[in-house]
């Protein structure tokens, strides 16, 4: 999620809710995709030496992409070539002794872009995070302070990474969980708080300009856990997550959301896996199918994806195997090729 940043002028001030306000000091954790770009969904690298992919469009054109695997199956460093045969964009990837990553460092043309340096306590938690660009200058840095293993602390400073301009503080109750966040600016003054006591359903949620409640609430029905998450997105409005697991291991089977009247917004169901999502769909207002997406599987392996928008059909995408992994990927917009790409691997030998 990205930060916003409503105080350049005094009048956008009334708005500093928890609408524009952000609960968490966020990307303590990476996201997985960026580190691991070119590692298909719910497809294991291991053993993967190198993954070459050959992408074709419909003028006949071919670029290429270049992964190259740890023996773990981490991407350790990827390149982009286009048609011409020049590399365009490179990234190359660090992990410390227990497989987290260290460092990134992302190079356009040749140049260094951006490093992205992680720093870890004994207990392997993240305690700061800096980005640093291709001058060498702290564009963001964001610091952690733990106690007793729980995140108690956290700092988001400003370009440069010397002056804070935002803290989080956490409080927790006996038994370990959350009851406040709170937000205060570069001087120390309160921005906005959130609280976490609610734990029923039915409770109406309160927000006021300073304080936002976060309500959140579990259910059995028949062989499933329901969990609910209640609270204000970005406009100020009420909304609420719902996802549902298997009551025997917690495996998810459907996650959704509701705007503030209750009514559905969008609907992901999986197949017990995150990584193996079977549909997505969005609604109107009115409660009308927008959008979805349909997904089939071979086991593991998807092997078709059509979206369609209003009822009408506008891209699919067909997937072949060997021995397990993708060696083709075909995609069609309208029903006409758009492009085409091939798959190429180098193993590690297995001892």
């Amino acid at each position: 999620m990205k930060t916003n940043y409503l105080l350049l002028l005094c009048a956008f001030t009334i708005l500093l809710s928890s609408a524009t306000a952000q609960e968490y000091n966020y990307q303590i954790t990476y996201n997985h995709d960026y580190y691991q770009a070119g590692q298909d969904v719910g497809h294991d690298n291991k053993n993967v030496k190198q993954k070459t992919v050959y992408n074709t469009n419909k003028k006949a054109q071919t670029s290429k992409y270049i992964y190259k695997y740890n023996k773990d199956g981490q991407l350790t460093s990827f390149e982009s070539i286009n048609r011409k045969g020049k590399i365009v964009s490179q990234q190359i990837n660090e992990y410390n002794d227990w497989s987290a990553i260290a460092m990134m460092e992302r190079y356009k043309r040749g140049k260094l872009d951006q490093q992205v340096i992680t720093e870890y306590n004994a207990d392997h938690n993240v305690v700061a995070i800096t980005t640093i660009n291709g001058k060498g200058k702290t564009v963001r840095k964001k610091t952690y302070v733990y106690k007793d293993k729980k995140l108690t602390e956290s700092y988001l400073y400003k370009r440069g990474g010397k002056k804070i301009s935002k803290q989080w503080l956490y409080n927790y109750n006996n038994e370990g969980k959350k009851t406040r966040s709170t937000l205060l600016n570069s001087r120390g003054k309160i921005m906005h708080e959130w609280t976490y006591e609610c734990n029923d359903e039915g409770i109406k949620l309160a927000q006021t300009k300073d304080e936002t409640q976060v309500c959140k609430y579990q259910k059995t029905e028949d062989d499933y856990l329901i969990q609910v998450n209640q609270s204000f997105d970005d406009e100020g409005k009420i909304s609420k997550y719902v996802r549902k697991y298997t009551l025997k291991d917690t495996l998810i089977v459907e996650s959704s959301r509701y705007d503030k009247k209750d009514r559905i917004k969008y609907l992901m169901t999986y197949d017990h896996s995150y990584y193996k999502q079977t549909s997505y769909k969005s609604f109107t207002k009115k409660g009308k199918l927008r959008s979805q997406s349909i997904s089939k599987y071979d086991g593991d392996n998807i092997i078709e994806k059509r979206y369609t928008y209003k009822g009408k059909l506008r891209s699919e995408t067909n997937y072949k195997y060997q021995d397990n992994r993708i060696v083709e990927r075909e995609y069609l917009y309208k029903s006409k090729l758009s492009h085409k790409a091939k798959y190429e691997y180098e193993f590690y030998d297995v001892i």
